[in-house]
Parts: C-alpha cells; sequence; structure tokens
C-alpha cells in the first residue's frame, strides 16, 4: 500500500484523542480526496472503529447528488462504524461555495452533544488546498492570519478541525487511491470556471509549476511559506493577548481599554486587541475594515475621537484610553389598565411603584412647587380631581392624540408636543404611565408638567400626591 505521510501536529493529536478514548468523526463527500482519507484513516488502526464516526452530508447542488454516498458505503460495509448523513432541508437553496459550505459546518456543528462536548473532525485537505487557497487570499488582500490559513488544526467554537494531508499533494492522493483500487465520484461543479478556486487550480498553478525552477516544488514552498506565516501569526497573537490583559486591568471597567505603554504598542498587536475586546464585548460584527481603520488613525494620531459603530454603539477615543458605549436595551413594560385607589401604593410593570396620598391643605397656604421633579412627584386639588365622586385613579398606556391642558395654559395640548418640548425621547414615552380620573380626563403623564385644570389654588381644602418611582434604569440610559 502507499504511504501517505500525517501531518505531525494532527498525529500528536490523535494519539492523545486514543489515550483518552475521545471520539473522532471523519468528513467524508466520496470525492477522491475525503475517500483516501477514509480508507487511510481505517488502515492506520489509530482510533478504535468504535469511537469512529463517518459524516456525509448532501448538498443537492447536483441531480445526482445522492450517489455521492455510494463508494463511502462501499468501504464501510467492512467495518462497523456508523453513518451519519444529511441533505440539505426543503425550500432551502445554497446559491454558492459559501452557503455550502456554512450549510457543511452546520452540520458538523450538530454532532456537539453532552456526550460528545467536543467534536474532533478529519478533513481531507491537501497541499493543492493550501496554495489555492493562499493565491485566493492574496487577489483579496489578506493579512497573516488569511495566509497562514487553512492550518493543521483549527479550531471553530467546540469543532476541531483536524487536517492530516495538509502537506500531501492532489498527484500523491491520486496515485494513492489508484494503487489501492479505490472509487470515488467527480464533481464536475469542481470544473466549472466561474468559481475562482476553479480557475486558480486549472490554471494559474499549473502555469505557475510549469514557469518554476525545475528544482523547486511550488506545492511544498508554498506550504513551508504558510508554515512559518502561522508561526508569526501566533507570536503576534500572544505578544496581542497579553497586551489585551493588560489593558483591562488598567481600566476603570469591562466597556473601557487603558494602553499605559502606547508608545510601544504597534499598529499589528493593537488590531488583534480590537479584534479580542470586540469579541468579548459583542461588537465584532460592526468592526468592519472601515470602522477598524477610522479607530487604529484615530488612536495612533492621538486625536480625541467617537466612532459611531452602528445607530446602537459607538468608541470613544480619548489619548490612551478607549471606551465602548452601547444603549443597553430594555423591555417596554405592558401598561394595562389599572384602577387604583386614593392612600395606596401599587406596583407596576418594570418594579415602578405609583403611591397616592391625601393631603390636608390649610386654605390660603402658599406652597412652592419649583423644586419637585416632575418625572416623580405631581400635587392635584382632590376636590377638582374626583368632584365627589370615587376617588379612584386610573393608569394607562399613551393612546394617539392623547392631549391636556399642561399647567399654566388653558387650551389642551397633545401630549406629544408636550414630550417634544420636554426632550423627552421617543424610545422613552412608550414606558410612562398615563394617569387619569374616574372621568377619564389625563392627570398627569411623569415626566410632564400636571394637568392645568386641576391645580392647587388658594381654594384648595385638599390636595392630592401622585408619586411614581421609575426605575432608574429607563431615565439614566435614555438621558432624560
Amino acid at each position: 500500500m502507499q504511504n501517505l505521510e500525517m501531518n505531525v501536529e494532527v498525529e500528536g493529536i490523535l494519539q492523545h484523542l486514543k489515550k483518552k478514548n475521545i471520539p473522532v468523526f471523519i468528513a467524508c463527500s466520496g470525492g477522491v480526496d475525503s475517500i483516501c482519507l477514509l480508507h487511510w484513516f481505517l488502515h492506520q488502526n489509530i482510533i478504535q472503529f468504535s469511537n469512529i464516526k463517518v459524516l456525509h452530508f448532501d448538498h443537492q447542488m447536483r441531480k445526482d447528488s445522492y450517489l455521492d454516498q455510494k463508494p463511502i458505503l462501499k468501504i464501510l460495509k467492512s467495518y462497523p462504524i456508523p453513518f451519519i448523513k444529511e441533505k440539505v432541508d426543503k425550500g432551502q437553496t445554497l446559491l454558492n461555495e459559501q452557503d455550502a459550505r456554512n450549510a457543511r459546518l452546520q452540520f458538523f456543528q450538530r454532532q456537539i452533544t453532552p456526550d460528545n462536548p467536543k467534536c474532533y473532525l478529519l478533513q481531507a485537505h491537501h497541499a493543492n488546498d493550501v496554495a489555492e487557497t493562499i493565491l485566493m487570499s492574496l487577489s483579496k488582500g489578506g493579512g497573516i492570519d488569511a495566509l497562514s490559513s487553512p492550518k493543521p488544526c483549527s479550531q471553530l467554537g467546540d469543532l476541531i478541525i483536524l487536517r492530516p494531508f495538509i502537506e500531501i499533494s492532489k498527484s500523491a492522493l491520486l496515485k494513492y487511491a489508484q494503487y489501492s483500487g479505490l472509487e470515488w465520484i467527480e464533481d464536475l461543479t469542481n470544473k466549472n470556471e466561474k468559481h475562482l478556486r476553479n480557475r486558480i487550480r486549472k490554471s494559474v498553478i499549473p502555469a505557475l509549476q510549469q514557469n518554476m525552477d525545475p528544482n523547486r516544488d511550488l506545492l511544498k514552498g508554498i506550504s513551508l511559506s504558510r508554515s512559518q506565516l502561522e508561526l508569526d501569526a501566533d507570536c503576534l497573537n500572544q505578544i496581542a493577548c497579553n497586551l489585551y490583559r493588560e489593558a483591562k486591568q488598567n481600566a476603570s471597567s469591562s466597556n473601557q481599554l487603558v494602553f499605559k505603554q502606547k508608545k510601544e504598542l504597534h499598529k499589528s498587536t493593537f488590531k488583534r486587541i480590537l479584534y479580542s475586546w470586540a469579541k468579548d464585548m459583542n461588537f465584532q460584527s460592526y468592526l468592519n475594515s472601515k470602522n477598524l481603520s477610522l479607530i487604529i488613525d484615530a488612536f495612533f494620531d492621538s486625536q480625541r475621537a467617537i466612532i459611531s459603530l452602528s445607530p446602537d454603539c459607538s468608541l470613544e477615543i480619548l489619548n490612551d484610553t478607549l471606551n465602548f458605549a452601547q444603549k443597553t436595551k430594555v423591555s417596554t413594560p405592558n401598561w394595562k389598565l389599572n384602577s387604583i385607589m386614593v392612600n395606596s401604593c401599587f406596583e407596576l410593570e418594570g418594579g415602578f411603584k405609583f403611591e397616592t396620598t391625601r393631603v390636608d391643605w390649610k386654605r390660603g397656604s402658599v406652597h412652592s412647587f419649583d423644586k419637585i421633579d416632575t418625572k416623580e412627584e405631581c400635587w392635584l386639588d382632590a376636590d377638582k380631581v374626583f368632584k365627589g365622586g370615587k376617588e379612584i385613579l386610573i393608569l394607562r398606556p399613551l393612546e394617539t392624540g392623547d392631549r391636556y391642558p399642561p399647567l399654566g395654559m388653558q387650551q389642551e395640548k397633545k401630549l406629544k408636543d408636550c414630550f417634544i418640548n420636554r426632550k423627552i425621547p421617543k424610545l422613552l414615552r412608550n414606558f410612562l404611565p398615563v394617569i387619569l380620573n374616574n372621568e377619564n380626563k389625563i392627570l398627569w403623564v411623569p415626566g410632564l408638567l400636571p394637568s392645568n385644570s386641576y391645580k392647587i389654588n388658594e381654594t384648595t381644602r385638599v390636595a392630592l400626591r401622585l408619586t411614581i418611582k421609575l426605575n432608574s434604569e429607563y431615565w439614566n440610559i435614555l438621558s432624560i
């Protein structure tokens, strides 16, 4: 049998998995690469057969794709190994290679269960795949991380991908398959030149090989460069990790980074720190190339800047400090119609407390309301409010067209206009209860002035004091 040399790093990991009796999954498409991987791995006796499972995903991008599993089943016929297969859900259409890759990865990640908290997956990527990927990355302006991929071992969450053939050429795999009498499926979509990878495979790499020094092996040279770039990337990541930890320790909160040794900081490590912080703070989706450039330029130019990452979050740069600000999302209380008696305290949704109190008012007394916080307190004439009827108040949500005469005005005014005048943000208005009397007349809305119709004057005998303790979260977040 033809010998295929496994990557040393992957070999060490597999030996560890064998000792720990940890299951291994093999991804097999039915093409020559994965068929070679399956056949070769089963003959190595590295992992017990009881700890091996074979995964196959049918993308259904060809009418005859159901045939891809036949050569897999032919090999597995002689082994007591589970064969797990899935196909694209009905109604789901895969439009391109990226869609297919995402669907395949989701299938692999579904193998992660309480019994298998980590999925160790073997894939058949080889030296030609490495060359194609690196040339594609070069055409897109990829950096050191892109140019060091694919790696012998990579991790996506709890999915650990192992590539034992990453230093072996496609031609060596073909020889192995032919020598071993293997059967496989030829996927005709791999010859479709509308895909950049296929054009690189068919035209670019052969042209490079043809024009190389005869004593040089193009694939080995690219593979060696990839390995060296991986080492450099690991070194940068380690430096960035240490600096990131220091910047967090210097900060006063998790929303902040402080770089005391800013002069010694390099843009390359700073960029990696930003990526790590964005992941931890969950704003990595907003850290596009444009925002990244703005942040780096402002930071190293010592500019004071506030960079809007999205409508909900921003990044402030001030000397050696970064501050991440995000609007906290709070759920809107579902105010229902509530009837409340006077001299009582009532708990409202969202942890708010509403209290009503009758206060004897000395005729002719003068009271200053200048210091009253209208967000939380209101004073009214109780006799005017209830007019001898039931002393009941009603709380309900804001309704379109609501209007009342604010204190100091005879004419009614829309609540919407009052909110605008008092600079109460739109987002907060749905949080505020509208308080009415037993005739459904608006008395007060927290944040606004009380109704002019029920104001206290020289003739007032009994006052009605309304207080509402709004959760400070709402007022502070929305900056009233």
